[in-house]
């Protein structure tokens, strides 16, 4: 966080909604959370544009922000991203290599909640077939790199605070909408920063040992959107956003434009 400090960068980090104390909101959908953010932007009066980094959901979330808020951003980082197998223009062939990359109870999970989302509680929370493993966080889906990473939430005594309340207002609405029947892709976005300066990007970075979200759907989707800064990570795993030294790696990359080498991880001696 060296760099971070060194620049004078505010970071902010928000519940999403059912998350924490954030209000739940049963009606939510991929464009609703993208006009939460820039109504929490103007609540915190951080100006008419600032940076954007999403994570795993979040970086799903990103996709919709260069949708909805495109206006409003200056830069955008999306960090191993979850992706919908059915979006618009994703080719059978690219979705089915991602579809069977997941373990067979995933497929069944992110299946029940494009075609039958009202299913999904119950089939998160019954005891007769394998629910979710992400969910579980089954430690399957860890690389090597993970391992190492995850030693991290050990200490964080704050954990059970995430969910208080419920699965089904946080985990389960993020699936429902995540892998709902969406109008638009990814594919269909044009350059929100076309005549920009040097500095205004779309960073997609992405670990090439990712067990949770298949890297394939990333690497596909930047090859059609050239306005879009891909880095595949060749060691890391889901987890490397949270790995020492990437903050600042990311940093570099998304406000200085230092990106000819691709943020990295640090690594052990």
């Amino acid at each position: 966080m060296e760099l971070v400090q060194e620049l004078g960068i505010y970071l902010l980090s928000f519940d999403r909604p059912g998350y924490a104390e954030s209000d739940p909101h049963p009606g939510r959908t991929e464009k609703s959370v993208a006009l939460d953010i820039a109504e929490l932007a103007d609540n915190l009066q951080l100006g008419p544009k600032f940076y954007l980094a999403g994570f795993s959901m979040g970086g799903e979330i990103t996709w919709s922000c260069l949708k909805h808020i495109p206006h409003r951003l200056s830069g955008v980082a999306i960090l191993g991203p979850v992706g919908n197998y059915w979006w618009p223009g994703l080719p059978a062939n690219v979705s089915r290599e991602a579809w069977y990359q997941q373990l067979a109870q995933d497929r069944w999970a992110v299946w029940v909640a494009h075609h039958l989302p009202w299913l999904t509680h119950w089939w998160n929370t019954q005891k007769v077939f394998p629910a979710s493993s992400v969910i579980a966080y089954n430690p399957a889906l860890l690389s090597e790199e993970d391992k190492l990473v995850i030693q991290k939430f050990a200490h964080r005594a704050y954990m059970p605070q995430i969910r208080p309340q419920g699965e089904h207002e946080c985990l389960h609405r993020d699936m429902m909408v995540g892998f709902g029947r969406w109008s638009w892709s990814p594919l269909q976005l044009e350059d929100p920063f076309a005549g920009g300066g040097r500095g205004n990007k779309v960073h997609l970075l992405h670990g090439a040992e990712d067990r949770i979200v298949p890297a394939s759907l990333s690497r596909h989707i930047s090859g059609k959107l050239p306005w879009v800064v891909y880095h595949e990570l060749p060691t890391s795993g889901h987890l490397f956003p949270i790995a020492d030294g990437m903050a600042d790696a990311i940093a570099r990359s998304l406000l200085l434009g230092e990106d000819d080498d691709g943020p990295q991880p640090a690594r052990d001696p």
